[in-house]
């Protein structure tokens, strides 16, 4: 039997019995101290493990860094393209508002032509009462015929100011005669205004130069005439005791005649 007297005779035991070692660890080791090998191992596994995951999560970010970089990419192509979609946009605007400047200007002229054509209209339809203003007021008066305003003249000078004088003359026609079937005979000055279409306007204006001359005197009837009337003119012609000519046929002859009376 071997004597152990000092450390070193008990390294020297243990080295010439290597299976006691297991036993001396036991009695010298704690359990935690024992098992710590075995929780070392585990740890390592997994360090492994995370290592792992780590490794697999950095590629997972560079496949998140490499599609946001691609998402990036199309998102300049994109505001590229809106950008060249905005400038688009300005010259399809651009070339809007000149066609629309255009279209303007096409229409001005052409109201302007319209207005032209209806100003020649009224204008030879104006010379066509003249000229056959006996036919054409022959149902109303007898021995109708045109008068010049300067026939009119020495009755309106007295009683009108000048601008009044200088409204009332311009009347399209002044037509003298008998009103027919009227006894005692009494003789009118129709105070006519000539329009292609007649509209409220002209009513207006041939009752106010009428009351011009009924200012000075005279016995004068308001008088419209066109080819037709909007139905504005013809109610006004209505409320305001005006004759309505269209197509060279009258209404409110009646009317015109109670109010010249009254």
């Amino acid at each position: 039997m071997t004597t152990i007297h000092t450390m070193v005779d008990l390294i020297r035991v243990l080295d010439q019995h290597p299976e006691w070692r297991a036993e001396m660890r036991r009695l010298v080791l704690s359990d935690e101290l024992l098992t710590l090998p075995e929780i070392v191992e585990r740890l390592g596994e997994r360090m492994e493990q995370l290592t792992l995951r780590v490794d697999q999560l950095g590629e997972r970010m560079e496949q998140l860094t490499l599609r946001v970089d691609q998402l990036g990419e199309r998102m300049e192509q994109l505001t590229l393209r809106v950008d060249q979609l905005g400038e688009r946009m300005e010259q399809l605007t651009l070339r809007v508002d000149r066609i629309g400047e255009h279209v303007e200007a096409l229409l001005a002229s052409h109201q302007r032509m319209l207005d032209d054509i209806g100003g020649l209209k009224g204008k030879a339809l104006e010379d066509e009462y003249r000229l056959r203003a006996p036919s054409y007021f022959g149902k109303l008066l007898r021995k109708g015929r045109v008068v010049d305003s300067n026939e009119l003249w020495d009755a309106l000078e007295t009683a009108l100011t000048a601008d009044e004088l200088s409204d009332a003359i311009l009347a399209d026609v002044f037509v003298r005669g008998a009103v027919r079937d009227r006894v005692p005979a009494i003789e009118v000055v129709l105070v006519v205004e000539v329009s292609f279409v007649v509209d409220r306007s002209d009513v207006d204006r041939a009752r106010r130069r009428c009351e011009l001359l009924r200012r000075a005197g005279l016995l004068a009837i308001a008088v419209v005439a066109g080819e037709r009337a909007t139905d504005g003119a013809r109610l006004a012609a209505e409320e305001a005791n005006v004759v309505l000519v269209e197509r060279h046929e009258p209404s409110h002859w009646d009317l015109a005649l109670r109010d010249l009376a009254a």
